[in-house]
């Protein structure tokens, strides 16, 4: 059997299953349709799409292995594509459901959209990956903009239960505690001398999001372990806290060790592995990318050497990639040494070309693929699964700082000096 997926014919079947239960043909029929479509065909679609991506996994491991259930020796590019899809799928038809459908809309259905807003604004002005907490510069770039995001998004929480924001408070709390709010940090402190395991739990976590030196960070674990033994009854609320530590896989399995539940000590370990496949990995490591320009021409980033440079993974039919081409425009004006690479995502060709014919002042090298139009290779051996996404890379080639399209002005004056 083929050890690689075809992510084609995966876009088509998770389709085809929409169609089936939509009647609709493409995406845009899709829309319309969702907003007509009763809750039991929206639920029946949603459940389709959901163990297509169930199975789609087994049917993976069996391709690999020969034997169902057994874990693949090795990951194939389109590993997780499938799973990726049908969960955006659903998530679709979620979205359309609650919009679309009156019936489903409770009385406080404005609150859930108010949490829903919050959400997206938090998502904003915060680095994707946790990670990057560990480096104080950053923490302190963010101060001004995250912190009243945060206070408003524990306030609105806290008044309102909107089960969005409820869920999650713990951990906002900890990223308020991360960036600087010193009185969230008191009142952890607080809680936490009267006895309550949970803001202890927290502590620990906020020191180990914050913490580099490797000595530091291991006794920081050994401590959380130890607090997970003697208080497992906290273990699952800490262990989603846990996200915005992004553990190393060593890291997360010590800890696994510590909490009774399996469920959540496997769940904590996944996490990790999959965050060892993110972008982060690029960093401090040289990155040179080469292929076919939208102009048919070859182009290699080693013919920038020199020079700083961002690259932006991106697409015309991405509103925020857009948003993130101009804020790259605004800062070469005030950093003229700063050089620029596209990599489009786009699956239109056409759509490509108006866009930069109407904007001549993208007159950077745009990496494109008229034979394979949509996810870039580029993208996938990057490890980049969203978009917009913006690497900054030092003039002697090597990754300086991944994922920095909402603080992108900071993270160029942090290593350009000036």
């Amino acid at each position: 059997m083929s050890n690689h997926r075809d992510p084609e014919a995966d876009d088509l079947f998770v389709d085809h299953l929409l169609q089936q239960e939509l009647g609709a043909a493409t995406p845009r029929d899709h829309a319309a349709r969702i907003a007509a479509a009763s809750s039991a065909t929206l639920a029946s679609a949603a459940d389709k799409v959901d163990a297509a991506g169930a199975l789609s996994e087994q049917l993976e491991q069996t391709e690999q292995t020969g034997q169902p259930g057994q874990p693949a020796r090795q990951q194939p590019r389109w590993r997780y594509r499938p799973i990726l899809v049908a969960a955006a799928a659903v998530l679709l038809v979620a979205i359309g459901a609650y919009a679309f459908a009156p019936h489903w809309r409770s009385p406080s259905a404005s609150d859930g959209e108010r949490g829903q807003a919050l959400l997206d604004e938090f998502h904003r002005v915060m680095p994707r990956y946790p990670a990057h907490l560990r480096d104080a510069r950053r923490r302190r770039d963010l101060l001004a903009n995250a912190l009243p995001v945060l206070r408003e998004i524990l306030s609105f929480g806290q008044e309102n239960g909107d089960a969005l924001i409820a869920r999650r408070l713990s951990g906002f709390e900890i990223y308020a505690a991360v960036i600087g709010d010193r009185e969230m940090h008191q009142a952890l402190q607080a809680r936490a001398d009267g006895g309550d395991a949970t803001a202890t739990g927290q502590l620990l976590t906020t020191q180990l999001i914050t913490t580099e030196d490797t000595t530091a960070r291991a006794e920081v674990l050994a401590n959380l372990a130890d607090h997970l033994k003697r208080q497992p009854q906290v273990a699952g609320t800490i262990a989603k806290c846990l996200e915005a530590a992004e553990l190393t896989t060593p890291e997360s399995e010590l800890l696994a060790e510590s909490i009774p539940d399996p469920l959540v000590a496997n769940a904590l370990v996944h996490a990790s592995q999959l965050a060892a496949t993110s972008p982060r990995r690029l960093l401090g490591q040289p990155l040179e990318l080469q292929g076919k320009l939208f102009d048919d021409r070859h182009f290699d980033t080693r013919s920038l050497r020199g020079q700083p440079v961002l690259v932006c993974f991106w697409a015309t039919w991405c509103r925020p990639s857009l948003e993130a081409i101009d804020a790259i425009q605004r800062v070469r004006r005030s950093y003229p040494e700063l050089a620029a690479v596209g990599i489009s995502c786009d699956h239109d060709t056409k759509a490509l070309r108006n866009y930069l014919a109407d904007h001549p002042q993208s007159d950077w090298p745009q990496f494109f693929d008229r034979a394979r139009s949509g996810w870039h290779e580029l993208a996938f051996s990057s490890g980049v699964k969203r978009i917009p996404f913006v690497l900054l890379i030092d003039p002697q080639g090597v990754v300086r700082d991944v994922d920095v399209g909402a603080e992108l002005a900071a993270a160029v004056r942090r290593h350009l000096g000036h």
